[in-house]
C-alpha cells in the first residue's frame, strides 16, 4: 500500500515537472515571438510614415 502511494506520488511529480517544462518552453517561445512582432511593427510604422510623409517632425 505504501509502495503504491509512493509510486503514484512520484508519477504525479514527474507529470508536474513535464508540464512545467512545457509551460516554460511556451513562455520562451511567446517572448521570442513578441520580440519579432515588435520589430515588424516598428518596420511597418516606418513604412507608413514614409508613405504619409513624416509627421513626426
Amino acid at each position: 500500500m505504501i509502495f503504491e502511494r509512493t509510486i503514484r506520488s512520484i508519477s504525479f511529480f514527474n507529470e508536474q515537472v513535464t508540464r512545467e517544462k512545457r509551460l516554460e518552453a511556451n513562455i520562451v517561445q511567446n517572448i521570442e515571438m513578441t520580440k519579432k512582432c515588435a520589430v515588424l511593427i516598428e518596420k511597418m510604422n516606418d513604412i507608413l510614415y514614409e508613405l504619409m510623409g513624416d509627421l513626426r517632425e
